[in-house]
């Protein structure tokens, strides 16, 4: 099956294809990078931008794809839409996340290093809990400094910023969510120095194709 993911960042290419790699190697993943979708954002989707993407997800399609995922957060509202003009299945990079984690917790931590991210992730983690009919609590954490430092080559200061932005939530937070692909690149570190379970975007995503795609 040819899962196209389409990226708006070069940091969160290789988390995926390492996530993809452990969860669903037999997949034919292909990597779909535009990285002036981000730099254009300006903290709002305009209909330019939702053109741009839209023409992405066509393009994808036409190259063959079994299905396609957005990693880039902030165009998560372009996939309704999306799904009414393409023929196989499509998802933004919260829908998969937000239904594991909510098939285990109902308090959650947020981590985001973007404000509009962090509200978008918001936003979508209680509609899907509305849907489910669940009952949640969520602990949203605004880490801007882990975007500057994810550009740079050594991990060790993005592994230091999401590790103080995380033990900064109550004690009795067991779930976190990372809203963000890149942010997969520290599951490793966190799992291995931390109590805590965390849900990874490309991870769920990776999880969610193996499943979809039968």
């Amino acid at each position: 099956m040819r899962v196209v993911i389409i990226h708006a960042l070069p940091e969160s290419i290789e988390p995926t294809k390492l996530a993809f790699k452990e969860i669903y190697p037999e997949a034919d993943l292909i990597t779909l990078f535009d990285e002036a979708l981000f730099k254009d954002f300006t903290g709002e989707l305009t209909p330019a931008l939702n053109g741009r993407m839209i023409d992405l997800i066509k393009y994808a399609e036409n190259s063959g794809a079994d299905a396609i995922g957005l990693a880039c957060s902030v165009f998560a509202p372009v996939v309704e839409y999306a799904k009414n003009i393409v023929n196989v299945p499509i998802t933004s990079s919260y829908e998969p996340v937000l239904k594991a984690v909510l098939e285990q917790a109902n308090k959650i931590g947020v981590i985001s290093g973007v404000e509009k991210t962090l509200e978008d992730t918001q936003y979508y983690l209680n509609i899907q809990a509305k849907m489910d009919g669940k009952e949640i609590t969520s602990h949203p954490i605004l880490a801007t400094p882990l975007m500057e430092a994810m550009k740079r080559p050594n991990n060790t200061e993005y592994n230091r910023i999401l590790g103080e932005a995380i033990s900064d939530l109550p004690d009795d937070v067991n779930d976190v969510l990372l809203s963000q692909f890149s942010m997969a690149s520290s599951l490793g570190h966190l799992q291995n120095t931390t109590n805590r379970n965390y849900y990874s975007p490309p991870h769920c995503t990776a999880k969610w194709f193996k499943d979809s795609l039968v």
